[in-house]
C-alpha cells in the first residue's frame, strides 16, 4: 500500500509504504498535479517508503527530468541506505531530509 502526501506550499512528496508497479500511477498522478499547479525547486521524501521498484525510481526520475526542463532542481530525501544503492548515480539524491 502506497500513501502520498503533496505539500504544493512546500512543493514536497512525501510517500510511505511500498512504491511498486501496482501503485506507481498514484505517485505519477500526484507528480503531474505538483508540475501542473506549482512547478519549481521541489523535494520528494522516501524516509517512510519501505520498498521501491524500477517503476517508482522511474517515476521519481522523470519528475526531476521534468522539472530540470522548466529549470528548476528536485532532490530525494531520507533514503536508506538499500534505497540509495536502488537509485544508483542519481545525482539529485540527498542523504538528508
Amino acid at each position: 500500500m502506497l500513501a502520498v502526501q503533496l505539500d504544493l506550499y512546500e512543493r514536497r512528496i512525501s510517500l510511505r509504504g511500498r512504491v511498486d508497479n501496482k501503485n506507481v500511477e498514484v505517485l505519477a498522478d500526484v507528480t503531474a498535479t505538483l508540475i501542473a499547479l506549482n512547478p519549481g525547486d521541489s523535494t520528494v521524501d522516501i524516509s517512510g517508503v519501505s520498498v521501491i521498484d524500477a517503476a517508482g525510481i522511474a517515476c521519481i526520475a522523470n519528475l526531476g527530468n521534468e522539472l530540470a526542463a522548466i529549470g528548476a532542481d528536485f532532490k530525494v530525501v531520507g533514503a536508506a541506505a538499500r534505497q540509495r544503492r536502488r537509485f544508483g548515480s542519481f545525482s539529485r539524491l540527498r542523504e538528508a531530509a
